[in-house]
Formats: structure tokens, C-alpha cells, sequence
């Protein structure tokens, strides 16, 4: 796999007092954070990137919308991060109120690695 290196998500400073970065495979893990965390239209440049995640929250999810929402969260992820195909996304709603926990598998495309990210939105 090519080097991949960018700013961290969210921003940080280093010890030194510039910010933070990430390289690797936590590189594609923070971008697909921030591209589930980002709604459909956010960014004037690529509105298309985004999920539809934030609309779930604070709300009861029936097993359709689940299912709508996890592909949704796929679709989302693989459009705006080339370098990965989800293989699988999990969206469970706890008993923590107004949250959703994602969790997803996925492959690197350029290196075949399988990795995976759990996060709550």
C-alpha cells in the first residue's frame, strides 16, 4: 500500500505545538469516521459524500430502517473512501440514549488487509 498520511481526526497538536497527523490503515479508519459523521451535503465540494446516520439518532430504529441505514453507511463509505470495500456493517442502537453503534468490517483494496472500526455517532 502507498503511503497515506494526513491530518488526524478530529484536529489535534503534537507535543511540539503542530498538528497532529495519521498514516496507514488509522488514516482510513479516521476517514471513515469522518465520512459517517458528515451528512449527505455537508461539503460544498462533494455533497455526495456522507451518510444519513445523524437522521437515526434520538429516535427508535425498526429492522428496515436498519437495514436501509447500514446500507446507506456502505454505500456512503465505499463512494467516498476508494481504497476499501465494506464486507460488513453492524448499526445497533444501545440503551445509551441517542446514540447508534456502528461497526464495520472491511478489506483494503490496494493491500488486501481486513481491518475493522467501531464507533459510536
Amino acid at each position: 500500500m502507498p503511503i497515506l498520511k494526513g491530518l488526524s481526526f478530529p484536529l489535534t497538536f503534537s507535543r511540539r505545538g503542530a498538528l497532529s497527523t495519521s498514516t496507514g490503515v488509522d488514516k482510513i479508519k479516521e476517514n471513515i469516521k469522518a465520512i459517517v459523521l458528515t451528512s449527505l451535503g455537508d461539503r460544498l465540494m462533494n455533497p455526495h459524500i456522507g451518510s444519513v446516520g445523524y437522521h437515526y439518532l434520538f429516535r427508535s430504529i425498526e429492522e428496515s430502517e436498519r437495514s436501509f441505514l447500514k446500507h446507506q453507511i456502505r454505500q456512503g463509505v465505499e463512494s467516498g473512501e476508494g481504497r476499501v470495500t465494506v464486507l460488513d456493517v453492524v448499526v445497533e442502537q444501545p440503551n445509551r440514549e441517542g446514540e447508534l453503534l456502528i461497526s464495520m468490517e472491511f478489506k483494503i483494496d490496494t493491500s488486501n488487509e481486513f481491518e475493522n472500526i467501531t464507533f459510536y455517532i
